[in-house]
């Protein structure tokens, strides 16, 4: 009996796909030409379904000269789903500098989606085609929009103003909650000095951080908070994230942080969340608006083509503080006393 019950089941789906006749759009789409299928339902909206493609030719100034952008993936029930590549063609270079040459770039960027959210692990890459030199490589993994595991970023051309940083390498990760989250590691050279930072995050704060100047050993900013953020995790009220303690109010807020230079004589912790923008442009702009902090280009690959993608943008570029405010005429009761066990709860996150 379930035998036959489940034979009906596939025959009335098979009819009612059946119902839905694909048909194929090929001609003018946004700024170029795009070749896609769909089926429209009763109230003659269409529906993507199946594959998609979509061609465009710019030239917008920004000294990349004449670029050809492809984009191929696929769509089901109008959501971004499987495998998506988007690639930019450029005629020159040499907007990342004098030093390089003019016979042009290649910048792709290709990952999953998952009904319409980045599924799986994502890569960015940009190189010189005469070379195949890699300027730029980040890869980040995602669950459902989320980032999660392991994030890399490597940066080799020159950035910042007049050039002054260069050969950026970037490693950290996130945690099951999207957080940027453990042990984060910065190199780079700031007018050719060698530049190191270690970092420690919990739960999306900064909890450790020790910059130094790798060449003469000098600390240049050195922070050690960890026992406030963990006591602050198992301390504050779960609606509303405030911690009262001492005459003081602890409070858990949030920066958007997209430019790297941040700090007057150090500039590690900037790099990381200025790196994170890579994957961080509202595609809700569309039209490949959107510019990022390390290469002014106007246009970037996952700018366009906005439909069926479901974006999550707070885990990205938020810089968590606990701010420490006094509170005036605090009554006794509202003190507490400091917990011995420093364990982080996350479910209070």
């Amino acid at each position: 009996m379930n035998f036959r019950i489940c034979l009906i089941l596939v025959f009335l789906s098979i009819c009612s796909l059946s119902g839905q006749t694909l048909k194929t759009y090929q001609g003018v789409f946004e700024n170029g030409t795009a070749v896609y299928q769909y089926y429209e339902n009763e109230q003659l909206d269409r529906i993507y379904e199946g594959s998609f493609e979509y061609k465009e030719a710019f030239n917008n100034g920004d000294g990349r000269g004449d670029n050809k952008l492809i984009i191929t993936g696929k769509y089901a029930n109008n959501a971004k789903d499987g495998i998506w590549n988007y690639t930019i063609n450029s005629q020159y270079a040499s907007v990342l500098g004098p030093d390089y040459d003019a016979g042009g770039m290649i910048e792709s960027v290709k990952g999953a989606y998952s009904k319409g959210y980045k599924n799986g692990e994502w890569r960015y890459e940009l190189l010189l085609k005469g070379s195949n030199k890699v300027l730029i490589k980040s890869t980040v993994s995602f669950n459902m929009g989320k980032p999660i595991g392991k994030f890399k970023y490597l940066h080799t051309t020159k950035f910042g103003n007049y050039g002054v940083f260069s050969d950026l390498n970037i490693e950290g990760q996130f945690d099951v909650n999207g957080y940027i989250d453990g042990k984060w590691n910065v190199a780079y050279l700031d007018l050719k000095k060698p530049r190191l930072g270690n970092f420690e995050y919990i739960n999306g704060i900064l909890g450790y951080a020790l910059c130094r100047d790798n060449s003469s050993g000098e600390i240049l900013r050195k922070i050690d908070r960890k026992d406030t953020v963990y006591k602050y995790f198992q301390n504050a009220d779960t609606s509303t994230k405030v911690w009262l303690f001492n005459g003081k109010s602890y409070v858990l807020t949030s920066q958007h942080s997209y430019w790297p230079f941040a700090f007057e004589n150090d500039k590690t912790d900037g790099m990381i969340f200025a790196a994170l923008t890579f994957w961080n442009i509202p595609i809700s702009k569309g039209n490949g608006e959107g510019q990022r902090p390390f290469i002014q280009f106007n246009k970037i690959p996952l700018s366009f083509i906005p439909k069926g993608s479901n974006e999550i943008s707070d885990y990205y570029c938020q810089k968590y503080i606990i701010d420490v405010r006094d509170i005036p005429h605090e009554p006794e009761p509202l003190r507490q006393s400091l917990p011995a066990d420093s364990k982080v709860n996350s479910s209070n996150k």
